[in-house]
């Protein structure tokens, strides 16, 4: 789904069958209000920055993060810093479009004088993380809530939706459905911006089901005026 328009998104939001916006607190129809709204918000964005925690198990190995994220939508520039021990002091930039598409990363601590260019599907790139960096943002992120609503519509499965002020907990059937992410999604909206906060993914781990990432976003300040010097190894702010 990467790529597509907001309005091909809408159109697919208002083809879902009625019966999904149908159930307790019409909590299926608030989600996908929701949607519309975040998705809506998040193309008028030029540029955010925010704190960005996430808890993510991969193998059998739990890794944390919480990293300073600046992002720039046109043309696509990411930044992140570490913040806490383990990591913190690492920093990496990235844009499709400078160093051929890598990474440009190095460690913290005594780890800065390793300075690294990485594919961003490499086994290095991925070595602590779920998802490769050019999934990084709302967007990405919301349309990969719609994916898998699109799954469900194709094969006929309603999904099981609760919610609780601005909070969803959408109950997946991937027993029904093996290409489903999971079996189980919570997302959070802030409500100033109108963006997701929180997002939690349930899935199977050696038959048992437990959470497999967890994403939070806090300080979120939109339109900050990001300049080329935020994204520049040279900058003097940066240990690169």
């Amino acid at each position: 789904m990467r790529g597509m328009s907001l309005i091909g998104i809408l159109l697919l939001l208002s083809t879902i069958p009625p019966l999904w916006a149908q159930g307790s607190c019409d909590c299926k129809a608030l989600l996908l209000q929701k949607i519309e709204q975040s998705l809506a918000e998040a193309n008028n964005i030029e540029d955010y920055t925010c704190i960005f925690t996430k808890r993510e198990l991969i193998g059998t190995k739990e890794v944390y993060g919480r990293i300073f994220l600046k992002f720039k939508r046109r043309p696509r520039w990411i930044y992140m810093k570490w913040l806490d021990d383990g990591h913190k002091g690492q920093e990496l930039i990235w844009s499709p479009h400078w160093n051929k598409g890598r990474i440009y990363v190095h460690g913290g601590g005594w780890k800065k004088l390793i300075k690294l260019h990485l594919e961003p599907d490499g086994s290095l790139a991925l070595r602590e993380a779920r998802h490769p960096i050019y999934c990084t943002g709302f967007e990405n992120l919301l349309n990969k809530v719609v994916e898998q609503l699109q799954i469900l519509r194709d094969v006929g499965v309603e999904p099981e939706v609760v919610c609780n002020d601005n909070c969803f907990l959408v109950s997946l059937n991937k027993d029904a459905c093996p290409r489903l992410y999971g079996y189980r999604v919570e997302i959070c909206f802030s409500q100033n911006p109108n963006l997701p906060c929180k997002v939690k993914v349930w899935d199977k781990v050696g038959g048992t089901l437990q959470v497999v990432e967890e994403y939070q976003y806090s300080q979120i300040r939109i339109n900050v005026g990001l300049t080329p010097d935020d994204f520049d190894p040279q900058n003097p702010l940066y240990d690169f």
